[in-house]
């Protein structure tokens, strides 16, 4: 299924297909259940001058956030950890 594909290594192994423009992600099984922290960020401007990367959490629930990867039977789920939840 990906011996053709571009091999991107990294704390997770993507695995890149540029004629189809699809990417897989690997996840080891220690990996699963382990909580990881996501920061999405720009590669290029999009007008603010400061941290435009907060900006973005505002009301949408983005920004920065902790993630854990949980496997169900067959299926795996990216699982947005609720930290506001006392």
């Amino acid at each position: 299924m990906i011996k053709d594909f571009d091999k991107i290594e990294g704390l997770f192994e993507l695995y890149r297909d540029p004629e189809e423009n699809k990417v897989f992600l690997a996840i080891r099984p220690d990996q699963f259940d382990q909580i990881y922290l996501c920061s999405i960020t720009r590669t290029q401007g999009d007008g603010y001058f400061f941290d435009s990367a907060s900006l973005v959490s505002i009301g949408r629930g983005w920004g920065t956030f902790p993630f854990v990867f949980q496997r169900v039977g067959k299926k795996v789920f990216f699982a947005h950890k609720n930290v506001y939840y006392r």
